[in-house]
């Protein structure tokens, strides 16, 4: 999978009004594709696909139509696991890229979800699927765990301490 996809050709995309015209001298039978390709300066490739995709509907796709990316986990699932890791963080339990990985490839099995053969031979996820997760929720962030500053260590008081066994309490009762 690709993390950041640089396109590599230049091509403009093609006058609107120009398109109808020869998609419409096209589907009229006024002339052939390559011809209208060439009277309205246009690749015949894209007179030939517009013209497929509206036979008979005379009215044009939108300018930009792209498809949605294929992820291993579906968007409830990452919802899910989006959720877990925020949970986690907020009960002082931050989770590594590493054990991210591990817990999306342990998620993934438990769901029978199908997953590529090199997940199952390293028992993680893959940098390329981390990475793409973290972009598409974009609510986490990739920290380095830092010692203990003063303002934390004087932080550590009862109301603190009571929140966490709230907290642990609940989870404990939930799980």
């Amino acid at each position: 999978m690709v993390r950041n996809y640089v396109k590599k050709t230049s091509h403009e995309r093609p006058n609107e009004e120009i398109l109808k015209k020869a998609v419409g001298d096209v589907l009229r039978g006024v002339m052939t594709i390559r011809k209208a390709a060439q009277q309205y300066g246009l690749t015949k490739t894209t007179v030939g696909r517009y013209s497929k995709l509206h036979h008979g509907c005379g009215i044009l796709a939108p300018q930009r139509v792209t498809a949605p990316a294929k992820t291993i986990l579906s968007e409830e699932m990452e919802i899910e696991l989006c959720s877990y890791l925020k949970r986690c963080a907020l009960l002082n339990h931050g989770i590594t890229t590493i054990q991210t990985r591990q817990l999306a490839y342990i998620f993934a099995l438990a769901n029978e979800v199908s997953i590529p053969s090199n997940w199952k031979k390293n028992e993680k996820a893959s940098h390329d699927w981390l990475y793409a997760f973290m972009k598409r929720n974009s609510t986490l962030s990739i920290r380095k765990p830092e010692p203990t500053s003063q303002a934390r260590a004087a932080a550590f008081n009862k109301p603190v301490v009571m929140s966490f066994y709230d907290k642990l309490l609940r989870v404990k009762v939930k799980y």
